[in-house]
């Protein structure tokens, strides 16, 4: 589903694609990518729309990502 930003100005959504033989998944946000993860989870808007965060899962490790700069990773969760 598309997310639009509390102040209605930004847009987000996620789509997927194919990468080197394998299914990868990433946010749009006003129309830039983010970098590609296996999965991607709770992306929301933050600050009247100023930033977006997601949780982003590759190769077993999880991140926090906010605007497009992972801020923090753990190698590998339950």
């Amino acid at each position: 589903m598309p997310q639009w930003s509390p102040n209605g100005m930004r847009l987000a959504f996620v789509a997927t694609r194919e990468q080197t033989g394998k299914l990868r998944t990433h946010y749009v946000v006003d129309g830039m990518e983010s970098e590609p993860y296996d999965h991607v989870y709770a992306g929301r808007f933050l600050n009247n729309g100023a930033s977006f965060s997601f949780v982003g899962v590759k190769d077993k490790g999880i991140s926090l990502i906010i605007d497009g700069k992972r801020l923090i990773s753990f190698d590998e969760f339950l």
